[in-house]
């Protein structure tokens, strides 16, 4: 058998890398030389010249040490992973050879240097000098947590990272450390909806945990920020294309009192970190603001809206609104979903098609905020969107609060009737208009409530077999 030749040992049952009992050759013609063999041995994937690091054990077997270079099918060079004496031994040139079991117990150190000790080898020409072999019995290791939640503790949703030390009687050690990830019993998000990271979140993926029953959504994530010249937070959007949106969603908890640590609504082109955006936010140190990227690469300009009444955690909630006629962009916050202020208008190129939905970052990458929000309607669909099995139904009313002229917007998906009934809070229907619509597109009704007098209306929208409400609030 030439140097080289790889021997694989079976049970008698067939499965490889048996360490007890009897093992079977599965070569046919078992013919090793009859002297000056080398063996190696190897746990895991098969040693190469560019990574030794399976190879466990040595044997030479020619009487004149290692050979310095394997130039020959009949010469084997020690791998450089092993050290003769220590991890690898060099013993007398005969037929048969076999460790004289003087030392089978004690630390792991003490039995490695007596098998790899040159002495405690004996040898013969003759198979009838074999011995039986020998047990070796190792001393059990003394296992320490060094950072980590112990083992039988409650392990936290999200990652832990666990750090163990392994100590043996004679003081060796060694660490092993891995991490634990345990996700929240979520809900799968509405449909229609993802959530992802945009730009810097300093190796930390945001999650969000969305409960169906109360529509609530839990935001972690971290980031470098919304504006300048590039963003990193997390998203959890829709993908639209109307040139009319209205997303609307209330802030419940908002635990940092940090001015960059910000959630909110935003509506934003397709691109990567510098895409073109608009977003109403609120911060941690209770402020309101409006930022913009009207073009893709450009510098997001903020404008500051109101500063809310805090602490905002624990403490009131307030709601966040964004609002897009074309390409203009109006933000606006409020601390009951009904009154609402205007921080300002802007203007973005923001063309094709486009994701809106909630974002939500930190001040410094790496670092963990944990936001939850609710009452989240996109178009008046509460998403909550999907929630009734049907697509997504698009319809948009502004201005809302209206003085008089309610403009009604829907995005008609093919040919279809149309419902429209305007109700007041005791549930009376004040306005009935029913048509047929013969086009799929954008279409845009008006409905005038100029003789209505102050206060909160309900607007129920039915287009075929789907219907959303609408709170409407005349001024």
């Amino acid at each position: 058998m030439p140097a080289g030749t790889e021997v694989l040992l079976r049970t008698q049952t067939g499965s490889l890398a048996a360490s007890t009992g009897t093992l079977t050759v599965e070569e046919a013609g078992f013919g090793l030389s009859t002297n000056g063999d080398q063996v190696f041995a190897y746990v895991g994937s098969e040693p190469t010249a560019g990574d030794e690091s399976g190879f466990i054990a040595a044997l030479q077997v020619n009487g004149f040490g290692w050979q310095s270079d394997a130039t020959s099918s009949n010469e084997s060079a020690l791998p450089s992973v092993f050290t003769n004496g220590e991890n690898a031994v060099s013993v007398f040139e005969a037929d048969n050879v076999w460790y004289d079991c003087s030392t089978t117990s004690g630390s792991i150190t003490a039995v490695r240097q007596a098998i790899n000790d040159r002495s405690n080898w004996d040898f013969s020409s003759s198979s009838s000098k074999l011995n039986s072999g020998c047990d070796i019995t190792l001393p059990e290791l003394t296992l320490s947590l060094i950072s980590g939640i112990n083992s039988g503790g409650t392990f936290p949703v999200g990652v832990t990272t666990n750090t163990w030390m392994a100590t043996d009687p004679s003081g060796n050690t060694d660490e092993c450390t891995f991490t634990i990830t345990v996700k929240e019993d979520c809900d799968p998000l509405p449909a229609g909806m993802s959530n992802f990271d945009v730009g810097n979140t300093g190796n930390v993926v945001g999650q969000v945990c969305y409960d169906a029953t109360t529509k609530t959504y839990e935001i972690k994530t971290s980031g470098s920020g919304i504006g300048g010249n590039n963003d990193g937070f997390h998203f959890v959007p829709i993908t639209s294309s109307s040139l009319t949106m209205d997303i609307i969603a209330r802030v419940v908890k908002h635990p940092t009192n940090t001015y960059q640590d910000m959630i909110g609504v935003m509506i934003r082109g397709m691109g990567g970190s510098n895409a073109a955006n608009v977003s109403t936010l609120i911060s941690g140190d209770n402020k309101t603001v409006m930022t913009t990227r009207a073009v893709t690469g450009h510098f997001a300009v903020g404008t500051n809206g109101p500063v809310l009444p805090g602490p905002l955690w624990p403490g009131p909630t307030y709601w966040v609104r964004l609002q897009r006629i074309g390409f203009s962009f109006t933000a606006s916050v409020s601390p009951d979903g009904i009154t609402w202020t205007t921080i300002a208008t802007k203007s973005a190129f923001i063309a094709g098609a486009y994701q809106v939905g909630l974002c939500a970052t930190a001040r410094t990458p790496g670092q963990i905020v944990h936001y939850t929000v609710d009452n989240v309607t996109i178009n008046g669909t509460a998403y909550r969107l999907g929630e009734d099995g049907l697509e997504p139904m698009a319809v948009t009313a502004f201005p809302n609060p209206t003085r008089g002229g309610l403009n009604v917007s829907i995005d008609i998906t093919e040919p279809t009737h149309v419902r429209l009934a305007l109700q007041n809070a005791l549930g009376q229907q004040l306005i009935i208009e029913e048509f047929d619509v013969e086009y799929a597109g954008l279409m845009e009704h008006r409905i005038e409530m100029g003789d209505l007098s102050a206060g909160v209306y309900l607007l129920e929208v039915s287009v075929g077999d789907k219907q959303r409400t609408l709170k409407i609030v005349k001024d």
